[in-house]
């Protein structure tokens, strides 16, 4: 049987984060969670039954076990994997369609994007590497990452204005450019908060490996913990706070990026509620991008 193109599609969509899933997509986690988690417990029930009749039997070849073991876990593997895409297709039309960040079309409003730093990144940033594995998905230049803290801060707070022209926009009543502005918003802000999180967790591990190397003989011989450092847990907790904020960032622009698709869509009812529910989404937006702003210090040295 001739597995369809979009299966690939399927399957790599479905391994990842499907918490920014528009449309149905917290249901196909759960109900994909649910029909793994019934294999799964067929799966150990049986191998249970397994072992019992060998033990009954007297059989003892560690090889023939061994084989046994390997062989079932395969098929457990490739039986998840078939169910999970299965579970995806069964919900095609619902999900509407999937994009690759950064693919700034109309269809991709409203719908499931992969995230820039998803670990199925590597398989879809080239041309080449997307006809292979993914065929239906159309290619986009990954979105660049600034070079620089400062860069990133820069990238974050110019974001911020766009989102304010995005959301006169939608006050203006032209949804769909609102939307295709968000577009650009979100895989630009993911970018620069993953280099902003990552420049804190490096200036974190260069604190505890120098504080390593300079207590470590002090700490001999008592309960002290040679890597512990006051600058090193401030960055740490300081990069905490980045990251949730981010996250909670994030996650208020998908749903906004929802709400604008199912708006397009006439899902929300008459134009002028949906307005101004979707402005009311935007509004929660700024505020979370403000606390971000204000979480973020100008220097690292401020920290």
């Amino acid at each position: 049987m001739k597995v369809p193109n979009f299966l690939c599609c399927a399957s790599l969509a479905f391994v990842n984060d499907m918490s920014s899933m528009s449309g149905c997509g917290g249901m196909i986690k759960r109900r994909g969670s649910y029909l793994a988690t019934q294999y799964q417990s067929r799966i150990s029930s049986s191998r249970g039954d397994d072992e019992h009749n060998r033990h009954a039997t007297g059989i003892r070849n560690s090889n023939l076990n061994d084989h046994s073991l390997h062989r079932r876990t395969l098929v457990e593997k490739l039986a998840y994997s078939f169910v999970s895409s299965l579970v995806l297709l069964t919900n095609v039309k619902s999900a509407h369609a999937a994009c690759l960040s950064g693919d700034i079309r109309p269809d991709c409003i409203g719908v499931y994007k992969l995230p820039i730093d998803a670990a199925e990144s590597p398989y879809v940033n080239m041309l080449e590497k997307l006809k292979l594995y993914a065929p239906d998905l159309r290619w986009v230049p990954p979105t660049p990452y600034p070079r620089t803290y400062a860069e990133a801060l820069n990238q974050l707070k110019d974001q911020r204005q766009q989102l304010d022209a995005a959301q006169d926009l939608v006050a203006r009543g032209d949804i769909e450019k609102a939307g295709l502005a968000l577009l650009e918003v979100i895989p630009k802000v993911s970018a620069a908060g993953i280099v902003i999180i990552r420049v804190f967790n490096d200036a974190s591990n260069s604190e505890r490996n120098l504080a390593m190397k300079l207590n470590r003989a002090e700490s001999i011989g008592n309960d002290g913990n040679p890597s512990s450092s006051v600058k090193a847990t401030a960055l740490e907790m300081k990069a905490y706070r980045i990251t949730y904020t981010l996250n909670e960032l994030l996650g208020y622009l998908g749903e906004t990026d929802v709400l604008i698709g199912q708006g397009l869509r006439g899902d929300l009812g008459a134009p002028a509620p949906a307005q101004i529910q979707i402005l009311n989404s935007f509004s929660d937006c700024r505020k979370e991008y403000d606390n971000l702003l204000g979480t973020i210090p100008e220097k690292l040295a401020l920290v």
